[in-house]
């Protein structure tokens, strides 16, 4: 009896501590998020619209624009196609196009996700440094 309860508990906490792969990443597709990069404090706000996402950065005054291909329902690729500064007059300033053969592709994993948030692993193509954070959903 006692090996009986033994087994069912472990069971049971075995199966509540593996991780269930989310399943409702698809949400995630279009939208406005912000994460906060760390140790700096800066909120970084994101537009999403299927394949392209801007960000942008109100203390460099940078917005950054990429495209996205979506790998998996909660995986995608990111590759920069420019970056400017949000409030430049002089508009032939105002998009610094990048040089396509230098972009370095960065993919993201989803792992978790809520009403209010995600939480996502990246990490640069032909790298092991793997960056963990939230992306939290702007209301």
């Amino acid at each position: 009896m006692r090996t009986l309860i033994v087994l069912l508990l472990s069971v049971q906490f075995l199966s509540c501590s593996q991780r269930k792969k989310p399943s409702d990443c698809e949400r995630f597709q279009t939208g406005k998020y912000f994460f906060v990069l760390k140790p700096q404090g800066v909120r970084i706000d994101i537009n999403r619209a299927n394949n392209n996402q801007t960000e942008y950065n109100p203390v460099t005054d940078t917005l950054t624009g990429y495209n996205i291909k979506w790998t998996s329902q909660c995986e995608y690729e990111v590759f920069k196609t420019y970056r400017t500064k949000k409030t430049i007059t002089d508009t032939s300033q105002m998009r610094a196009v990048l040089d396509l053969n230098n972009i370095v592709t960065v993919k993201f994993r989803i792992t978790d996700t809520s009403n209010d948030y995600y939480v996502f692993e990246s990490w640069k193509e032909g790298t092991d440094l793997v960056y963990k954070d939230t992306l939290w959903i702007t209301k």
